[in-house]
């Protein structure tokens, strides 16, 4: 169990920066807030909007730090089917270990790794706070079904997509042209 915890109330630029180098051997408490400021100050985000908590046990050791994270919150993303924004819950859990080595021989693959040279003095979080997001993030992301299942797309969009498919009615060949496709097809 952690020994000291820790309120994050930084500025905004610096929130998510861990001086670990300072820090004694031990455990710590870290606690952010996840929100649309977070999200633009990303050029290229999937995420629109969000909100979100998480929280970091980290374990100083004098050979690397181990964290040990739960987010949990709702996020807004485009849908893949009418590009609309809509909300979805993120919650998920997992480790990570940050090592201070170039090379490394032995990898554990339940557990993420953070790299950092032997001579960092901080532990930027936000990259890796922003990639957890995302991996968690469902494969397919649609507007959820209503209780009676149906899609809660935008209708005009979906009614586009149905009457530009390019599925094609099939068409009646004439039945002379029909004999002469036998013949092409034996070749």
């Amino acid at each position: 169990m952690p020994d000291v915890f820790v309120n994050q109330a930084l500025n905004y630029k610096n929130q998510y920066i861990i001086p670990y180098k300072n820090l004694e051997n031990g455990g710590y408490i870290f606690d952010y807030k996840i929100d649309r400021e977070f999200f633009e100050k990303i050029e290229t985000s999937e995420v629109n909007d969000g909100y979100l908590e998480m929280r970091i046990q980290m374990q100083k050791i004098t050979s690397s730090l181990i964290l040990e994270y739960e987010m949990k919150g709702q996020v807004s993303v485009q849908c893949d089917r009418c590009l609309d924004y809509f909300s979805t819950r993120l919650s998920f859990t997992g480790k990570a270990k940050v090592v201070f080595e170039e090379n490394l021989e032995e990898v554990d693959k339940e557990t993420d790794l953070i790299y950092l040279s032997p001579e960092a003095e901080e532990l930027d979080l936000s990259g890796f706070i922003y990639e957890s997001i995302l991996v968690n993030l469902p494969v397919q992301k649609f507007h959820p079904d209503d209780e009676k299942g149906r899609s809660t797309c935008n209708k005009k969009m979906l009614d586009l997509l149905k009457n530009h498919s390019g599925r094609k009615k099939k068409e009646e060949i004439d039945p002379r042209w029909e004999q002469l496709l036998k013949y092409k097809n034996l070749n």
